[in-house]
């Protein structure tokens, strides 16, 4: 309604039985007793007509003359009286007193033909009240009136009827004043696509018309109501003052844009008329597109072509800064209704890496131009005139800039859209790509893939075509180079850092039965690829499982009994050459808290910086730091750097633990590496380590690792570990850090096991140990509540157990500097004896009666110490200031060993009797005496201090 009116009636009610109680002669009191709103717009109490304007009207009267209980009659609706019949009807109402409400007196004088018109009096629907049966006071009475588009006035007679006995009836008239000439139409203005398209019209008016056209080619218009053709070049009408027409607007075959014009005027006055221009579109007349490209979000925009319902964009190459044709992704977008005037548009582009496509059928990552088409939408996908390319218009598809195709031109990656577009760039596999990280990202509570994650519809783990998997009884199946997928690439982390995924918020890489379960940034690195200079931080890992209920950390689907699972805050995997260098975890925790009785070493995999290595791979001048910590209390290979290894062709080289702690029960634990074999050289261990089944400060175990036989079956080979210039700082056991996680654990063994510890290797038959030095203090404290069958525990300064396999096993230029503690017992009645190894250098030494065993220029200047045992009925402590354990000893070397002597131990502490011209005992002035050491190239001798190795890693993290 175009105008509202507020002009009220109303009162509010009273009681019953107060009416009763009225009086008659207050049916008109002065005062209106039940209402006094005065902001109210009122119609005085004499005042018996209003005259309002022909536009719509919604009113709210109120009437000062009513006062007790009324009822109303309209008994006709009088519309287009002429000016003499309204003079007529005025002037007998005046004169003659006639009661203008009764029926006799329509029907007698105002009816049929009388009319100047030659109109009838009829009952109409422009005119409605509420209420009219019974209400009280000047209680708001509404009334609406449509417009009146009659040139001649329209009048309504009410009257108002007391309820009150002998109360005379109140009239009232209501005049809407005449129409002045007009013509409207619903829409001035259209603008139409190029194809063939219809539009609703709606006309009103006072006027006879007629309507014409300067574009009888473009249009055709047809009457709705009376359902027949207009002829736009000869028509006119009359008496028709509302009207619904149909325009059609037919296919635009000219190529530009084209205007056509409808002119509806009256027959009486020709300035009298209103216009409707249409416009429509040509193909020549493509959408304007513009880019918005942000480290976080891709849109493209571009203004409507109106009238369509579709688009399409499309993307083009972009080679040396110039678009080409060459299309490399589309992307179809449908309304839902035609598109009105003044629209924009906009999408965030949706497309992964495996939408980006060349005609060769790989994947293309680069710039790209971005165009758009309007689409007809005529049966068919046929589109018009693309718009322009636009230099300005160009951006990287998936990251901030680069092709990735060469070292100086690389992808760059400064948001958490470009980092998660490196693993849907492996999944497209997409081959050899540089990375380059231009800002630090945090994945807090984020929903992270690995990087290099090969899913398990690919087939990567099915059968003997799986390069890692799980046997139902054994450990990882190494299978032929290449087959596992994964990053490839070089990812330069430009000294910026990832921070904060948590493996709450892991997507698994794997979900087949017997396939590896990855939690770390890269899933799996191959193909002579490189992570470098890149730092994470705040990494936190959970698996939390008590008998196959999972609390936190992986997604529950995950069937934890049929994986590998290999955890590690940077890499999980590292093979074919591949290369991490200059790389920091930094604050990472790993907790890993199991109850998987039976479970293998091999099955689970931790390293603080990588999980697993093999074939050719290098960690190098990287290193853990901060407040970080792995904790785990279930069977697993555990390292401060690498978790485990394969092959000695595995290097870690100049890497630093600096975490502040490793604590397991039951695991495999080297400061350096936990599991396998590989060059270790120029690395230094920090983290205090607490004891564990195996544990060393730089090796768990170079001991049996699983490999594959021609035909595929699962068979045992052995690893090889090549140390040099390594050393361990870090101390064992329930002293050194005080940290409260370590400080508190006693071992529970369980029977029939061994444990061997040691300063640099807890078990070690393969290799050599060149110029490295334990200089960490080892509190082991064994006590034993389970009982059993015998078990062994085997301490030393350098090496828990060292037993010779073919081809060599060699010590040469090493030293102990740290004390040995220990404290054991049974606090089981039942259980049967232990045996306790304990040597200042070895625990014990199987050396195969072999001549490839070695032990050349070794120092122990430190002292051990039984601290206490509960039960020497039954547990068998032996110590040697050299080892405490020796078998195999025929054949092997020795030369310039020199241990600190303490009398009330022997050399060997399982033969008294056993010596070695080579051996010598000596207390710690003359351990501190540099004369003796005359011929060790390798070393610094300073009187009154101990001999230090040259080239060693300072003790600084």
């Amino acid at each position: 309604m175009k105008s509202i009116k507020k002009i009220y009636i109303g009162s509010t009610l009273i009681l019953a039985t107060l009416l009763c109680a009225c009086q008659e002669s207050l049916l008109f009191p002065e005062d209106d007793l039940y209402n006094k709103n005065t902001e109210d717009i009122t119609v005085s109490e004499n005042q018996r007509s209003l005259e309002i304007d022909e536009q719509e009207h919604f009113m709210f009267f109120r009437f000062e003359a009513l006062k007790f209980w009324w009822s109303a009659d309209v008994d006709y609706k009088i519309e287009a009286l002429s000016e003499t019949q309204k003079n007529e009807l005025e002037e007998m109402y005046s004169e003659n007193g006639i009661d203008y409400f009764a029926r006799d007196w329509y029907d007698a004088d105002l009816d049929g033909d009388n009319r100047a018109d030659g109109g009838v009096l009829a009952e109409i629907d422009w005119f409605s009240m509420s209420p009219m049966d019974e209400s009280f006071g000047s209680r708001p009475v509404t009334m609406s009136i449509t417009r009146n588009i009659e040139k001649v006035p329209r009048v309504i007679f009410i009257r108002f009827n007391p309820l009150q006995d002998n109360a005379e009836p109140i009239p009232f008239k209501l005049i809407q004043k005449a129409a002045d000439p007009f013509i409207e139409v619903s829409d001035s203005e259209l603008q139409v696509p190029v194809s063939f398209n219809t539009n609703i019209l709606h006309l009103t008016t006072s006027e006879s018309w007629k309507v014409e056209t300067d574009n009888a080619e473009m249009f055709s218009l047809r009457d709705s109501t009376e359902q027949k053709e207009i002829d736009l070049t000869n028509n006119s009408f009359t008496k028709t003052r509302n009207r619904t027409f149909v325009l059609s607007v037919r296919t635009n075959n000219t190529g530009d844009v084209r205007t056509g014009k409808l002119v509806f005027s009256s027959l009486e006055d020709e300035k009298v008329k209103t216009e409707l221009l249409v416009t429509q579109m040509g193909d020549k007349m493509p959408p304007t597109v513009s880019v918005e490209n942000t480290p976080d979000e891709f849109k493209v925009k571009w203004n409507a072509v109106f009238g369509h319902k579709g688009y399409i964009i499309n993307f083009y190459k972009v080679e040396n800064g110039v678009s080409t044709d060459t299309r490399v992704a589309s992307y179809k977008m449908i309304l839902n209704k035609k598109t009105e005037q003044n629209t924009e548009f906009e999408i965030d582009v949706p497309l992964l890496v495996s939408d980006w496509s060349l005609d060769n059928g790989q994947y293309y990552i680069g710039q790209i131009e971005p165009r758009v088409s309007v689409l007809y939408l005529q049966n068919d996908d046929s589109e018009s005139v693309e718009s322009l390319p636009n230099e300005a218009n160009i951006v990287h598809n998936l990251f901030d800039s680069g092709t990735g195709l060469s070292e100086s031109d690389p992808l760059v990656i400064k948001s958490l859209r470009h980092l998660q577009n490196v693993q849907n760039a492996t999944m497209a596999n997409v081959g050899f790509r540089y990375y380059r990280l231009d800002a630090n990202i945090d994945l807090k509570e984020v929903p992270f893939m690995p990087i290099g994650s090969v899913l398990s519809e690919r087939k990567q783990c099915a059968g003997t075509t799986s390069a890692l998997r799980v046997q139902e009884t054994g450990g990882p199946i190494y299978m032929s180079s290449g087959e596992i997928g994964g990053f490839e690439g070089d990812f330069n982390g430009n000294g910026n850092r990832i921070s904060n995924f948590s493996s709450n918020l892991l997507i698994p890489a794997f979900n087949g039965k017997g396939c590896p379960t990855t939690v770390a940034l890269f899933s799996t690195v191959s193909g002579n690829s490189r992570i470098h200079d890149l730092t994470v931080s705040g990494f936190e890992f959970v698996l939390d499982d008590n008998g196959g209920s999972v609390t936190s950390g992986l997604p529950p689907s995950l069937e934890y009994y049929d994986y590998l699972l290999i955890h590690a805050p940077l890499v999980a995997i590292l093979r074919d050459e591949a290369v991490v260098d200059n790389c920091t975890a930094e604050n990472c925790n790993i907790r890993y808290v199991k109850n998987m009785s039976g479970s293998r070493y091999e099955k689970n995999i931790i390293g603080g910086l990588v999980g697993f290595a093999l074939n050719n791979a290098e960690i190098k001048n990287s290193r853990t730091a901060g407040n970080g910590f792995i904790f785990a209390n279930d069977k697993a290979a555990i390292g401060g750097i690498l978790g485990a290894s394969r092959h000695l062709s595995v290097k870690v080289s100049e890497c630093i633990n600096g975490m502040q702690y490793i604590a397991s029960t039951g695991c495999i634990v080297g400061g350096i590496v936990g599991r396998g074999g590989g060059t270790v050289d120029r690395c230094a261990n920090y983290a205090v380590i607490r004891p564990s089944m195996y544990a060393g400060g730089i090796m768990g175990n170079c001991n049996v690792v699983y490999g594959t036989s021609a035909n595929g079956g699962h068979v045992s080979t052995t690893n090889e570990l090549q140390a040099t210039l390594t050393v361990n700082y870090g101390n064992f056991g329930i002293t050194g850090t005080g940290t409260n996680n370590v400080n508190n654990f006693t071992e529970n063994n369980e029977s029939g096991n061994t444990l061997s510890n040691g300063g640099l290797v807890g078990i070690f038959d393969k290799g050599f140990l060149k110029q490295c030095a334990n200089y960490g203090d080892l509190d082991n404290h064994f006590y034993n509540n389970k009982g059993g069958s015998a078990s062994t525990a085997k301490w030393g300064g350098l090496v828990g157990e060292s037993k010779y396999s073919s081809p060599q096993l060699r010590y040469i230029d090493c030293a102990n500097y740290g004390q040995i503690r220990f404290s054991i017992g049974n606090a089981n009645s039942g259980a049967v004896n232990r045996t306790y190894q304990v040597g200042g250098l070895f625990g014990s030494f199987n050396a195969g009666n072999s001549s490839n065993v070695e032990v050349r220029n070794v120092l122990n200047a430190g002292s051990i110490t039984l601290v206490e045992n509960v039960n020497p009925s039954v547990c068998f402590p032996t110590m040697g200031n050299y080892m405490g354990y020796l078998s195999g000893n025929t054949g092997f070397i020795a030369g310039n060993i020199f241990v600190l002597q303490n009398s009330n131990l022997n050399l060997n502490g399982s033969d008294g009797a056993w010596s070695n011209s080579q051996v010598f005992a000596k207390n710690e002035n003359e351990l501190k005496s540099s004369g003796i050491y005359a011929g060790w190239s390798n070393w610094s001798a300073t009187d009154g201090q101990y001999p230090v190795i040259n080239g060693l890693p300072v003790k600084s993290k």
